[in-house]
């Protein structure tokens, strides 16, 4: 157990974000303000781990702080929407793994929020190394975690699973609703 670095994160230094969501073909703005990222509790940080599938060979990684809504980035899911939809969605196709990290500092928890509300949107860019796993695991460096970031959702799964301490939540197919512990990742 090599334990939660702490690297100094400074806090949000002003302004407000924007997420642009596409969402029902119609465009929707939603700021992040101060206020939104100084009410991070710094009770936890999640990272999901999503099955393989015929169209996702590698799998997909998603995150979230506590109160924050999930963060998915390549595919549709709206920025800061419902984490327990979400599992529920991807339940219907791929098991699925959620690692929580309840030992974070609020100054963490702002840290990676911050970096993953900077996108407008999900989508990513066509160049290597943006991926699903590149952006998860740099919101995670952001909140002071050591990651060797490889752009593939597995091995930043295998590297926070096995080298920090996070209790691990198992999704299986088709089940029908996710551990009631998750719904603190919901957002408020």
């Amino acid at each position: 157990n090599l334990g939660l670095y702490q690297f100094g994160i400074p806090p949000h230094s002003g302004g407000t974000r924007q997420q642009i969501n596409l969402l029902n073909n119609s465009l929707s703005m939603r700021e992040l303000s101060d206020y939104e990222l100084s009410n991070v509790t710094g009770q936890g940080i999640a990272f999901v781990m999503n099955g393989w599938t015929k169209t996702s060979p590698f799998g997909h990684s998603a995150t979230s702080t506590t109160g924050a809504g999930v963060y998915s980035f390549g595919n549709s899911t709206p920025l800061g929407s419902s984490f327990s939809d979400y599992l529920l969605n991807q339940a219907q196709k791929r098991d699925t793994t959620v690692l929580v990290f309840n030992n974070t500092s609020k100054a963490q928890d702002q840290a990676a929020l911050s970096y993953w509300s900077s996108f407008p949107t999900s989508i990513l860019t066509s160049t290597w190394p943006d991926s699903c796993a590149h952006r998860s695991a740099e919101g995670f460096k952001q909140a002071g975690f050591t990651l060797l970031d490889t752009g593939l959702p597995n091995d930043i799964y295998l590297q926070l699973k096995y080298f920090y301490t996070p209790k691990v939540y198992s999704i299986p197919q088709g089940s029908k609703t996710p551990p009631q512990e998750l719904y603190e990742f919901n957002p408020r």
